[in-house]
């Protein structure tokens, strides 16, 4: 039987393009599952080893902090400017529980992904941004709330509200601003924060100034 060579070439080009998008598709299955367990990345997991990738990050354990809480971090392990080093290089504080957790790791210890965490400080500077408060004393007040409620104890109430007050001080020297110019620095700092685009800062902007 005779094969022509322009007919195999074809019939290689789209076993290739198959076998890429194959393995691209094994690789967005390990990274969704290698995230959901708190770890950063796992493409490459799926897409050179295929289902083989996928059982081993299916085997990973759950990624933990190394530090349960801000406040139990080691004298010494702080940056510069006093902040706990799980938030340096990419790492964030959970807005849930008040964990620091490390850049690579996108599920806190209690649940909680990175994005849900970013979501709910964007939804608590907003609501802050509306009635001229900042973020911490809309913290402080929800967890009056959930002292009153029950939720929490005397002394989470009390911690959580010691840890919210030092993140205040540093702000104290400001309340003299005008509830607009605190407007303005809260929808400033969320575009340095990455929650809002140029565009939709300037349309804050211009709301709050009136234009």
């Amino acid at each position: 039987m005779y094969y022509d060579s322009g007919d195999a070439a074809l019939f290689l080009l789209i076993y290739a393009v198959a076998a890429i998008i194959v393995c691209c598709i094994f690789g967005v299955v390990t990274k969704k599952i290698n995230e959901s367990k708190g770890y950063y990345g796992g493409f490459a997991w799926g897409f050179w080893l295929g289902i083989i990738g996928i059982i081993i990050v299916s085997c990973k354990p759950a990624a933990r902090s190394g530090y349960s809480t801000p406040q139990n971090i080691p004298t010494g392990y702080s940056d510069e400017s006093g902040n706990p080093l799980a938030y340096s290089n990419g790492g964030w504080k959970c807005e849930f529980c008040d964990r620091a957790n490390p850049g690579h790791k996108m599920l806190c210890d209690c649940g909680r992904s990175k994005n849900e965490s970013n979501q709910k400080k964007a939804k608590l500077r907003a609501e802050g941004t509306k009635q001229g408060k900042t973020v911490q004393e809309i913290q402080l007040e929800g967890a009056k709330r959930m002292y009153e409620d029950g939720i929490i104890t005397e002394e989470e109430y009390e911690a959580k509200k010691k840890a919210i007050q030092k993140e205040m001080k540093p702000k104290e020297e400001k309340s003299s601003k005008s509830v607009t110019e605190r407007q303005l620095e809260n929808v400033k700092k969320m575009l340095d924060d990455g929650l809002i685009t140029q565009e939709e800062y300037e349309v804050k902007r211009r709301i709050i100034l009136g234009i």
